[in-house]
């Protein structure tokens, strides 16, 4: 033809087509696929293909149909459909049409679930109790989870209902059963009493008292503080004395203030956490929750204000704290946390404009929010937007209060180094 024409492809129509036909079959060839592995189940053989080969998105309209094939058929796509199968199943055979009758998919995976859900953690129990280390299967704060997923990777929860024997079965299977532990979960058959079970028990429900009262807590000069609730009365009252008995130098200013200006970045290349003795990265904070998070951040706030109240004697009081954090230590106002700085200097048309980021380690690293970044932005062109980091927050004896540059300012360009885009900033002091 003149001029020339691209050949007409008809992939998509194809993918469409394979798509609808294996929509309108998925049951019927999802009990095929468990009849034909089905010996292996019973023999609790692992098979960890069996959730991809399960969900047959794996299948796709061959690339030689693309010119050669205007419409697929329906028997043009059951034989692609049967060749797939037996060809990733490794088989010489097309799969059984029929067989055992099984349970529906969804009726055991759900009664599997709850089985394990029921048992997992006296599981856990049990193998303590007989004296042996749990596996990793089992260590977890929530067993069944860890069980679970196990399980199914190996596809071992969609084929029949599994009794509390079976399951300690394809545990010991994965090699999450402890060597020479007999495969049962009546305890007698380890020589265990009730008694027993329940010292255990009663061990695992105080370390789980003792994990969920750390994770709910700060601890602030060696003193715990129960912070999940928000109410920071106790806490507030801690910084007081801490304050009043001089146990925070880090608090007085000494000298006029200064920025304490990062060392300068030339390069984007990864550091290490130490490098001759100064910071750079952190992470110590890891693995907190939300609500020590914020405790941390209300500790570094109180303890900011402290500062800046000895550094401005005649300009700051507790109406210049403008962020939520305020109404923790203060009546009135409760602050607003959108306005891209904690603390406002003056009231003026020129304020010194603060935002604190507090750690309970050496620091290193912040984030900033969207608003932050634009109030830090928007002041680039002056020193008025500044940065107060606050280190070892909860060790009043070592805190110490920095303040540094804006990062898109000039006297802070080319001192951070931004991580994961424009939000997050390492430096190095």
């Amino acid at each position: 033809m003149n001029p020339p024409l691209e050949p007409i492809s008809h992939a998509d129509e194809h993918e469409e087509a394979l798509r609808t036909h294996l929509d309108l079959r998925k049951k019927e060839l999802v009990n095929r696929l468990r009849w034909a592995v089905l010996e292996g189940f019973d023999a609790r053989r692992p098979m960890p293909d069996w959730p991809s080969v399960r969900a047959l998105d794996w299948i796709t309209a061959p690339e030689a149909w693309t010119y050669t094939v205007d419409t697929a058929d329906t028997g043009s796509l059951e034989a692609h459909v049967e060749e797939q199968l037996a060809l990733r199943l490794g088989r010489a055979v097309p799969l059984p049409r029929s067989g055992e009758r099984l349970p529906a998919p969804d009726q055991v995976r759900g009664a599997n679930l709850r089985t394990i859900t029921g048992l997992a953690a006296d599981l856990a129990v049990l193998v303590r109790a007989a004296g042996h280390p749990l596996p990793t299967a089992l260590t977890g704060v929530e067993p069944a989870e860890e069980v679970t997923a196990r399980l199914e990777a190996a596809g071992a929860l969609d084929f029949r209902p599994l009794s509390p024997t079976d399951v300690v079965g394809w545990l010991a299977a994965l090699g999450q059963w402890p060597d020479g532990m007999a495969m049962a979960t009546d305890p007698e058959r380890h020589g265990l009493s009730d008694g027993d079970l329940d010292r255990v028990r009663n061990a695992a429900e105080h370390e789980r008292r003792e994990r969920e009262r750390k994770r709910r807590s700060i601890s602030v000069g060696g003193r715990d503080f129960d912070v999940h609730s928000g109410d920071f009365t106790a806490l507030t009252r801690e910084l007081d004395r801490v304050l009043q008995s001089g146990s925070a130098p880090g608090i007085t200013a000494a000298g006029p203030l200064r920025f304490t200006d990062p060392r300068p970045q030339t390069g984007r290349t990864q550091a290490s956490s130490h490098t001759r003795g100064r910071r750079y990265g952190g992470g110590t904070d890891s693995g907190l929750t939300t609500a020590q998070r914020e405790a941390i951040g209300y500790v570094g706030e109180w303890y900011a204000y402290q500062w800046l109240c000895a550094c401005y004697p005649d300009r700051m009081d507790e109406t210049g704290w403008v962020s939520g954090n305020r109404r923790k230590a203060f009546p009135g106002p409760s602050g607003d946390d959108g306005l891209g700085f904690d603390f406002r200097v003056g009231s003026g048309s020129r304020p010194y404009l603060y935002e604190v980021k507090a750690t309970g380690g050496e620091g290193g690293r912040f984030e900033l929010g969207e608003s932050e970044v634009r109030a830090a932005r928007q002041h680039a062109g002056n020193d008025r937007w500044r940065l107060l980091v606050v280190t070892h927050a909860l060790t009043p004896h070592k805190m110490a209060i920095q303040m540094l540059p804006n990062p898109y300012g000039k006297r802070g360009r080319g001192r951070y180094r931004e991580e994961g885009g424009a939000l997050r900033f390492s430096y190095l002091l």
